[in-house]
């Protein structure tokens, strides 16, 4: 029963990962644009936003 679990548990981490790994990269395209845009400013704050 445990391995049923398991099993289902990485079926739900791959398809939720899925769907949010193009969002989050959608949004790192986007917070990298506007930096640029503004001159790239000093990119601490925003590295430490990403880590988070």
């Amino acid at each position: 029963m445990k391995a049923v679990a398991e099993i289902v548990t990485a079926i739900i981490l791959l398809a939720s990962g899925g769907y949010l790994a193009p969002k989050a990269i959608e949004s790192f395209k986007k917070e990298t644009l506007v930096k640029i845009d503004k001159g790239l400013p000093p990119l601490q704050t925003f590295s430490q936003k990403l880590q988070r």
